[in-house]
């Protein structure tokens, strides 16, 4: 996929979208197996990554948490918060699921009439 996607902009939401797909495709062979799967799409966290791109160009990234109903960059503690609430007892039910754990920021894309 690299020649289709010569920067992360198209690379990085594409990938996402993947984990989505396998998630959802193999829930039923989990399920057989008395297991779940999800996954969890975050948004900006205070990750290497998020460094970089800040140290880089903080213009794009700021005026994205701008938008945000909860503006600013996510914690990695709530990311794993999520990743440990799916494996509790308490996430039992719930499989072929995708968390969006973004702070409002698709949301806040979609145009509204």
């Amino acid at each position: 996929m690299s020649p289709l996607c010569p920067d992360g902009t198209v690379a990085y939401p594409l990938s996402k979208y993947g984990v989505m797909q396998v998630v959802q495709r193999e829930a039923a062979a989990f399920g057989a197996r008395g297991a779940r799967i999800n996954s969890i799409s975050p948004g900006a966290t205070d990750t290497a990554m998020v460094a970089s791109e800040r140290e880089h160009n903080t213009t794009p990234l700021e005026n994205m948490l701008a938008l945000q109903p909860i503006p600013r960059i996510a914690q990695p503690s709530e990311m794993a918060s999520i990743a440990a609430f799916l494996c509790s007892p308490a996430a039992s039910f719930i499989t072929a699921a995708d968390i969006l754990a973004d702070g409002g920021m698709i949301n806040a894309l979609v145009p509204r009439d």
